[in-house]
């Protein structure tokens, strides 16, 4: 990765990767965790209504329908990255380097092996399956996308939309 960017292609991803896209216009990023094999796990505004006119179709290559499911996802690339481009977050950086690179981009924490990141997304996504309570009721401050991830790669719900700037 270089020292400014995070951006990464697809074929350097791994299991267990944090990964990130703008949205729009670089306004905010959307967070997730690379499971492997095009999948990844991610987590998306409980409270937008679900709509049946929507004119966005379901995925041909994962059979996402956006139309129907809020909460945790699991999709293919794609559709996590919505035409944007993917960025990789990176863990256990030194401070200067954190210093360095842009707010929501690294940590300094160490993170759990990537079989136990890829078990805890996977466990989060399931049990939002069953009852829709994988992770909870998301809240742009204190429950979003990036709490996810990071809980999913420490264990701490942490966010860069939370802390002041």
């Amino acid at each position: 990765m270089r020292l400014l960017s995070n951006r990464t292609s697809g074929e350097e991803l791994q299991p267990g990767n944090h990964i990130y896209s703008y949205r729009k216009g670089h306004t905010y990023f959307h967070h997730g965790i690379y499971v492997g094999e095009g999948w990844v796990i991610h987590f998306t505004a409980t409270d937008e209504p679900i709509t049946t006119s929507s004119t966005e179709p379901r995925c041909r290559s994962c059979g996402h329908d956006p139309n129907t499911k809020r909460g945790v996802l699991k999709t293919c690339v794609d559709c996590f990255l919505k035409g944007h481009g993917l960025l990789r977050f990176e863990y256990n950086v030194s401070l200067g380097r954190f210093i360095l690179k842009q707010k929501g981009t690294c940590s300094t924490e160490t993170c759990y092996p990537s079989d136990k990141i890829v078990r805890l997304a996977t466990e989060i996504f399931k049990k939002d399956e069953v009852d829709g309570t994988g992770f909870g009721e998301y809240n742009l401050f204190n429950n979003n996308c990036e709490n996810f991830a990071s809980y999913c790669k420490t264990g701490k719900r942490v966010s860069a939309r939370a802390e002041p700037h």
